[in-house]
């Protein structure tokens, strides 16, 4: 297996070089990486929930149809073409909801903090922790779209350094590759 990685760390080359392109672009045109991302989640939830009506009709119960997956399939089919039309609202309910989750969860830390006061030392750090998400909530509630493109961001951020990672390895096993031809292919010493 290792042999055969190495020979091929070319393919590794391209799937890193690929990453690094992708969170270029995605960095460079965030609008339309995040308007991309929900198009094709938009797709995938049709497609599932087609498949689950199908499920749900194809694989009966006791000789009735399982209505539980046929309703999860039209439920699917309704969220991926509210997801396909309206993909700008979609990120932004998207956002807020990420948003209202960090609100209440910075509520939850400091209650927390202030009630573990007298049972822990340095219970600052969770009080800032629930400031923190405080901040980040609202702010994403108050401005879902600088948030959504902010996500998007992140994802081209990650993609670049993933991406170098990749090409790192494969750099590692070209020379590994060259290594193991020059010694007529025996397993390098770790």
């Amino acid at each position: 297996m290792l042999k055969s990685l190495a020979d091929n760390w070319w393919m590794v080359l391209i799937r890193g070089l690929f990453a690094v392109i992708m969170g270029i672009l995605a960095i460079m045109m965030p609008g339309i990486t995040l308007m991309s991302l929900l198009m094709v989640y938009g797709a995938f939830t049709v497609a599932d929930g087609i498949t689950a009506i199908w499920i749900g009709v194809a694989a009966k119960h006791g000789q009735r149809i399982w209505w539980e997956m046929v309703a999860t399939g039209v439920l699917a089919i309704l969220a991926g073409l509210v997801v396909s039309l309206w993909p700008g609202l979609t990120a932004m309910v998207f956002v807020v909801m990420i948003g209202v989750f960090a609100i209440i969860r910075g509520v939850f830390e400091i209650v927390a903090a202030i009630q573990l006061r007298k049972v822990i030392d340095d219970e600052w750090m969770l009080i800032l922790s629930g400031v923190i998400s405080l901040l980040f909530g609202g702010m994403l509630v108050a401005r879902p779209g600088e948030g959504a493109i902010a996500m998007v961001l992140l994802i081209g951020a990650f993609m670049i350094a993933i991406g170098a990672m990749t090409i790192g390895l494969a750099m590692r096993l070209r020379h590994l590759s060259k290594r193991m031809h020059e010694h007529g292919h025996a397993t390098p010493a770790a």
